[in-house]
């Protein structure tokens, strides 16, 4: 079973305020305790994580942000495991959950966030397995 998890907003679920200032705070969100992959665009902010207790980990993941936004509408979070999180990078990286569809410049942009997350060290194998 893939133990891997992502927490996001995006243009569908969060106004660009919301998204905005998700943005504005991201070096503090760099530190969850967790390996993670923390994946910012424009569109979407999303945080790929692999732990024992997916659920558990998205709420842990959920208070550290909303203690550092403050106002935050939990509910424009979106939150897969699993093979649906597998299923969800896929349908970002080809462009098919992008604002404008089959943009490209995503694939740069998460090559971008797996190496940044791989040079920061531990992730695990099922975070490298995601990404690659």
């Amino acid at each position: 079973m893939l133990q891997i998890g992502v927490v996001g907003i995006s243009y569908k679920t969060a106004p660009l305020k919301t998204r905005e200032g998700v943005a504005r705070q991201i070096d503090q969100l760099f530190d969850f305790g967790l390996p993670c992959v923390l994946l910012t665009t424009c569109n979407r902010f999303e945080i790929y994580f692999s732990a024992s207790d997916l659920h558990q980990a998205s709420l842990e993941i959920l208070k550290r942000v909303e203690g550092v936004i403050a106002n935050l509408d939990r509910s424009s979070f979106y939150s897969f495991f699993e093979h649906q999180c597998f299923f969800h990078l896929a349908k970002v990286i080809s462009g098919l959950d992008s604002a404008i569809m089959g943009e490209s410049d995503i694939q740069r942009q998460v090559k971008k966030a797996y190496q940044l997350a791989h040079e920061r060290g531990d992730l695990s194998k099922e975070v490298h397995f995601l990404f690659q």
